[in-house]
């Protein structure tokens, strides 16, 4: 019988149903040899296995799971009860009687019985294998790719536009001159000032075409200048944002330096040639080819001197050896023909280093009068820099066709009077919505009937006829695309082309799609133009400035003010607007926000046109544009709830003034009446103590009863009194401040009370307390009041047990010290937790629990004396909490 875990009702069947169909890999296993009790379709699959597994054990059904990890991990969460979360984990499955390895996300987790034993484990999980492959192989191409790349020399980098990351390979670092890789901006400082414009058009264009390729200069830290090029694409996401960049950077100091030569060595050559012919030459004898002659020019060539004369070739010139050379000397002495060889390439020894050379060289038998062979004439001109000059030129043609394909500008060349479209790039094939060979070698109007009839074809031929180049910018006209109409915007240019005499063969076109731009600015304008509307309905003075502050713009609500002066360029000085007295003010806050990018906002008068001055809020926040830092700011009238204020500020100085002289009359009063009511109180308690001790027996039970009830209702009315005096009193403890260790307060209260803490069989916990600044008797009364009562109100029986903590809390931006009085006594229903501290307010009896009714509306009184508070929280017949929290320093 299969075990189970839980008993099964309609509720778990349903689960039962959802567990085997869900989409992911579900599997429940009880017991220490994990019988296999429940197994969803989706891990079936994965095990390669049929239901018939359910109720085997997993190592019965699933033997190759012995040993392996995956087996262990699910061991150890059955005996340690830990879920454990595995991530591209590895496991080797028999899959149609093969092993086979895959890769999982999974889950363990214990499940227990109702007893918490654990009873077995579930398992969750995915097949992730496809993507684990797959990552691994980009991982290997990836490699395999930047090793490719700087083993030709090439430098690497890649940039996350999201996060600014920006990667550097050592190549790289290398090309720019550092010594360890730097920041993005620290490679871009090193581009020479005059090609700093290159590189932003090139990435300008870069972010519309994806490809990035540009030529500039750096300089390295000693000053050295290189030329350097840029290859690079920009990846994007699905919204053609673009967010990484990806290149190489190939230096091409060389190249560069080659071809500024190239025309400098064309001209030696030719001179070598005419005037100082620098032709090398030599004369070899005998079929062995030995050499008889050699003259300075050829040994320059062969990088020798004079000793190679009488060894033969060969001997003279094993670097020779496997090229063509000795083969063709052997031909020529036995077939008596001449030989002419043109830019051949020949590898020579320069020093202790091979050099490749190109040479235009002939091999002229020389014959007997009886026309036998007898040694060969050879002439030699080493044109290696007519060679790489060629080569140079062919890379310069592909260089530029590239270009021309690749430009996001379309580009077309048209020949002739009929304007045959000879070239036109893919740019340009998509502004015509045509392919390649419907439109090459085609006439203009032929191919593209659409454009002609809206005079593109009049204006084509005034340039071809005048020479007078034509641009239209920001020009509609109206293209076929997928065989649809659609009218888009572009500058286009016509450049006549002519011939090496001057006249015109055929046209330059140019065009550039700006259609979004266009819209753009047409919207911009638009949006301006609403916007500058809206500023002027407003009842507010709107106004824009400048990141250095500025004003560029008001709305015409300026108009109501005086003062205020535009110049020529734009600017507005408003300085006059202000009243005199609250410009500096004004000029500093102004001055502080614009330095500091800060909201901006200050109340001052502002002069209005009849002469007076009225109280406004000025407020600007600052705003990162194109443009850089913009402020936008307003002007509010608020000059008639300015002057309410200040008058509300004068009648509650006089309130206050009237205030303190009753505080200070009540006070008075209270010692006046304090003392009077004494008075007759210690004569009250003065006589029932003598009729207790003089006429005891006499009273009998009952009237002992009645006096003592009299002398404790009058030490009830006396500390009543003496509350009432603490709490009136209270502000004159104000003087006296100092720094107070409230350990030595607490220490002291419990010597004081130390009758009841015995009585209650106290346990009092505080350690640690901080010093605060206050006033030491105030600072006694309150700990006091708050220690007296957790002994007061607690369980008959239990003893009271009572701590007292401290922390830091933090409450706008300031540190407080917080101490905690926590006790297990009969505590409070917590609805009554801020009514506890209103004089005279009882929340259980006086002739159970005695007390005036004041102590903790003193406390509070106290801690608000001390600029802090204080608040309760409790809960009945389980204890009460209070939290103080006073200021530090």
């Amino acid at each position: 019988m299969i075990r189970t875990i839980l008993n099964l009702d309609v509720f778990e069947q349903r689960f039962k149903s959802m567990f085997k169909e869900a989409p992911f890999s579900a599997a429940l296993l009880s017991g220490d040899d994990f019988l296999i009790e429940m197994a969803n379709d989706a891990t079936l699959m994965l095990w390669g296995k049929d239901e018939s597994i359910v109720g085997k054990p997993l190592l019965e059904a699933m033997p190759e799971m012995a040993g392996q990890a995956v087996f262990e991990d699910l061991r150890r969460v059955y005996s340690t009860g830990e879920t454990f979360e595995g991530q591209e984990r590895t496991a080797y499955l028999n899959l149609g009687g093969t092993l086979k390895k895959v890769y999982v996300n999974f889950i363990f987790k214990a499940i227990r019985d109702d007893n918490g034993q654990i009873a077995g484990v579930l398992a969750v999980g995915y097949n992730v294998t496809d993507q684990v492959v797959a990552k691994q192989r980009l991982e290997q191409a990836e490699a395999r790719a930047r090793i490719a790349i700087e083993s030709v020399g090439l430098g690497t980098f890649e940039k996350d536009l999201e996060r600014g990351e920006f990667y550097a390979s050592k190549r790289l670092d290398q090309i720019f001159g550092f010594e360890r890789p730097g920041r993005h901006e620290d490679y871009v400082s090193r581009l020479h000032p005059n090609d700093q414009g290159i590189r932003e058009a090139a990435h300008g264009a870069g972010l519309e075409s994806g490809l990035l390729s540009y030529e500039a200069r750096i300089f390295k830290h000693n000053g050295d200048e290189r030329w350097v090029k840029v290859h690079g694409t920009y990846l994007f996401d699905e919204n053609h944002r673009a967010v990484r960049l990806i290149g190489t950077v190939h230096d091409i100091t060389e190249e560069k330096l080659s071809l500024e030569n190239l025309k400098e060595s064309e001209a030696r050559f030719r001179t070598l040639i005419t005037e100082t012919p620098e032709v090398g030459m030599a004369l070899y004898s005998g079929p062995e080819i030995r050499i008889k002659y050699v003259n300075n020019v050829m040994l320059g060539f062969w990088d020798k001197d004079e000793s190679v004369i009488g060894k033969t070739i060969r001997e003279a010139m094993p670097v020779l050896e496997g090229q063509p050379f000795f083969d063709q000397f052997d031909q020529v002495y036995k077939t008596g023909i001449a030989y002419t060889g043109t830019e051949q390439k020949a590898i020579l020894e320069r020093g202790d280093k091979l050099e490749a050379r190109y040479f235009n060289y002939t091999y002229k038998p020389l014959k007997d009068s009886a026309g036998k062979v007898y040694g060969i004439h050879h002439m030699t001109v080493d044109v290696t820099d007519q060679v790489k000059y060629k080569l140079a030129l062919i890379e310069r043609e592909e260089s530029v066709q590239r270009l021309f394909e690749q430009t996001p500008v379309g580009i077309a060349v048209f020949k002739g009077p009929l304007l045959v479209i000879e070239m036109a790039n893919e740019t340009m094939l998509q502004f015509w919505g045509r392919k390649r060979n419907e439109v090459i070698d085609q006439p203009a109007w032929k191919a593209l009937p659409e454009i002609k009839d809206q005079g593109i074809d009049k204006i084509a031929e005034n340039v071809l006829q005048t020479g007078a180049p034509y641009t239209s910018p920001e020009t509609q006209i109206t293209v076929m695309r997928a065989g649809k109409q659609e009218t888009i915007t572009v500058n286009f240019a016509f450049q006549p082309l002519r011939n090496t005499e001057g006249g015109i063969e055929g046209l330059l076109a140019i065009a550039n799609d700006v259609t979004e731009i266009a819209n753009a600015r047409q919207n911009a304008e638009r949006n301006e133009m609403r916007l500058r509307a809206l500023a002027n309905s407003m009842p507010q003075v709107v106004w824009i400035a400048n990141e250095d502050g500025s004003v560029a713009y008001y709305n015409d609500r300026v108009q109501a003010f005086a003062g205020a002066r535009k110049d020529d360029n734009g600017v507005w000085h408003w300085e006059g607007m202000v009243h005199p007295d609250d410009l500096t003010q004004t000029w500093e806050t102004w001055s502080r926000a614009v330095k500091t990018h800060q909201v901006y906002q200050i109340e001052h008068r502002i002069k209005m046109k009849d002469g007076s001055h009225r109280w406004h809020l000025s407020r600007a926040y600052p705003y990162e544009t194109d443009e850089g830092i913009k402020w936008y700011g307003t002007a509010t009238d608020v000059h008639d709830q300015k002057t309410l204020e200040m008058n509300l500020e004068s009648l509650v100085r006089e309130r206050t003034l009237e205030l303190q002289r009753s505080n200070d009359d009540l006070q008075q009063f209270a010692h006046v009446a304090s003392h009077d009511l004494k008075e007759p109180l210690r004569k009250i308690k003065t006589f029932s103590f003598k009729l207790q001790d003089e006429f005891q027996n006499t009273l009998g039970d009952r009237g002992n009863t009645f006096i003592r009830k009299i002398i404790s209702a009058t030490d009830r009315m006396y500390a009543m009194i003496n509350g009432v005096l603490n709490y009136a009193s209270l502000n004159a403890g104000e003087h006296g401040l100092q720094h107070v260790d409230l350990n030595r307060i607490v220490k002291h209260i419990l010597i004081d009370l130390e009758v009841p803490i015995g009585e209650k069989k106290a346990i009092i916990d505080f350690a640690n307390l901080p010093q605060v600044y206050g006033n030491a008797d105030l600072l006694y009364q309150l700990f006091y009041n708050l220690i007296n009562n957790a002994l007061k109100f607690s369980h008959e029986g239990i003893p009271s047990k009572i701590s007292i903590s401290s922390a830091t809390e933090e409450q706008d931006s300031k540190e407080y010290h917080e101490i905690t009085v926590a006790d297990n006594g009969i505590g409070f229903d917590q609805v009554y937790a801020e009514k506890i501290f209103s004089t005279f307010f009882r929340l259980n009896s006086k002739d159970k629990y005695e007390g005036s009714g004041l102590g903790l509306a003193l406390c509070k009184k106290i801690v608000e004396s001390h600029r802090g508070s204080i608040s309760a929280k409790g809960q009945k017949n389980v204890g009460a909490e209070f939290k103080i929290l006073l200021p530090k320093e």
